[in-house]
């Protein structure tokens, strides 16, 4: 871990926001990032910003990094830490909503399985069955969440969904933890009236 003094560290509200010395705060996605922190150091995380890639001679990627060596984002630089997971900012440039939408999680999961994209002009509907999509073709996605002007909300969390591939064969089927709750008191409220 760095030492203190490698940090800027500023309380806000519940939580804390570090920013890593060698972070240029002149960078086109600062603002973006540190509106990120904001929102969720004000829930009580602790949320790091990490500098970019073309960095200074005297960064040391293990010293900060140290939690992706190994995996498979090891030599990558994700913009945040929260709460100790990692996350990328992915914004857009095209007109065309679909092809933002499809860059910013091509380009976001290169980096980690968490991600924080600028609203594209699309239904959350049509995102999420995009990523669930993904998700059953092989793709690692944890989090994706949707920043607007003015919030950031998330819009699909894979600890909150169920995967399991039939015995029958490889379709995969995604159920929600709602539905097998239904299904469950469905089934003991009418064994119970049997």
């Amino acid at each position: 871990m760095l030492y203190d003094n490698q940090y800027i560290e500023i309380r806000h509200k519940k939580g804390l926001i570090r920013i890593n010395r060698l972070v240029n705060q002149n960078d086109n996605d600062y603002n973006k990032l540190y509106q990120i922190a904001e929102y969720f150091a004000d829930k009580g995380s602790v949320v790091e910003l990490a500098p970019k890639m073309s960095r200074s001679s005297n960064f040391e990627y293990e010293s900060l990094y140290y939690d992706l060596i190994g995996t498979k984002y090891e030599g990558k630089c994700p913009d945040l830490r929260i709460d100790g997971l990692w996350y990328e900012h992915e914004g857009f440039v095209t007109d065309n909503p679909k092809t933002a939408f499809r860059n910013m999680l091509n380009h976001g999961l290169k980096q980690s399985s968490r991600i924080i994209i600028n609203r594209p002009n699309l239904t959350d509907a049509f995102m999420k069955r995009i990523i669930k999509q993904r998700v059953k073709d092989g793709h690692d996605i944890d989090e994706v969440w949707i920043m607007d002007d003015n919030s950031i909300i998330p819009l699909y969390k894979k600890s909150e969904e169920w995967y399991f591939t039939p015995p029958s064969g490889n379709e995969s089927v995604v159920i929600s933890y709602g539905i097998v709750i239904a299904k469950i008191l469905q089934f003991l409220i009418l064994s119970r009236w049997k």
